[in-house]
Formats: C-alpha cells, structure tokens, sequence
C-alpha cells in the first residue's frame, strides 16, 4: 500500500505541474521501496523519469526511465509498459527528441 499511496501521491504532484514535489515523493516512495521487483516500484520510476525531466534534467529522468524499463521487462504486465512508454515520450518532448 505504501509504494500505491507515494505513486498516487506523485501522479498527482505531476497533473497540477508540481514536478519539485513529484520528484521528491517519487524519490522517497522509491527509498521506502529499496530494490523491490513490483508494479508499485515501476510505476514510481516513469513518475519520477517524467518529473525530473520537467524540474531536474534529461540525466536524471533518462537514468529512472533506463531502470523502469528493466523492471518493467521483470514484471511482465503490458499496462505498466505503455505507461512507461508514455512517460519517455512526455520526457524525450521536453527535449525535442521525436524518435
């Protein structure tokens, strides 16, 4: 539930354009998470790809959307996938890389 609650938590943040505050929930869901393999812990990861591209840099949200993908391919479920895909598309906009 908690990994749920701060995904939540950040989707939010990210809807009303706080993406300091999206960061940051997203970063301390994933410390309550450690190195769990779970749907909650991959859904946190495009969250904070999507965040840190919009507030941090293109390093950061690359570096979350890099390891999303690696879980994503762990967990198997295609709905965690193309939120994950739409995640790297809002990132990549935010740097004109249309590829």
């Amino acid at each position: 539930m908690i990994g749920r609650s701060f995904a939540d938590l950040t989707d939010a943040f990210i809807w009303v354009g706080r993406f300091n505050e999206a960061t940051e929930t997203a970063r301390c869901g994933l410390v309550h998470l450690e190195n769990e393999i779970s749907a909650n812990r991959v859904r946190l990861l495009p969250a904070l790809g999507q965040a840190s591209a919009a507030s941090v840099g293109r390093e950061p949200a690359s570096a979350a959307l890099r390891e999303a993908l690696d879980l994503a391919s762990q967990v198997s479920d295609p709905k965690l996938e193309a939120r994950l895909l739409g995640a790297r598309s809002i990132a990549n906009f935010h740097y004109f890389r249309f590829v």
